[in-house]
């Protein structure tokens, strides 16, 4: 996989999961529809579109070329990633579901 296909793919992956059209994407981060049109010709952006993005998303650089499997590894510990993607999507809950995940933790720990 190119380096262009790993930034739009990441990018895929963000906007989606953040629930968000390419065109309101790119509308919020002040950025051209020309951005998108280049990368599917395998054109590297700029380290200012990167930025934007990257700021946008909440997430590393690193992340949106493919050198981190981690959106966010300031936040990752000794455990690994599974902690790390927990934390990530624990952080994208309701608070009802917050209450719900809660609870479990506690009746696991009850059980051990």
């Amino acid at each position: 996989m190119s380096l262009t296909e790993i930034i739009f793919s990441r990018l895929d992956y963000l906007r989606t999961k953040k629930g968000v059209s390419v065109n309101t994407m790119l509308k919020e981060c002040g950025l051209q529809k020309s951005v998108i049109d280049n990368l599917k010709k395998n054109c590297f952006p700029s380290i200012e579109i990167i930025y934007k993005l990257a700021v946008y998303f909440d997430i590393s650089i690193d992340y949106i070329v493919g050198r981190e499997k981690t959106k966010n590894p300031a936040i990752e510990n000794d455990d690994g990633d599974i902690d790390n993607t927990f934390f990530n999507e624990f952080k994208e809950l309701s608070p009802s579901q917050k209450a719900i995940v809660e609870d479990e933790m506690k009746a696991l720990k009850l059980k051990s």
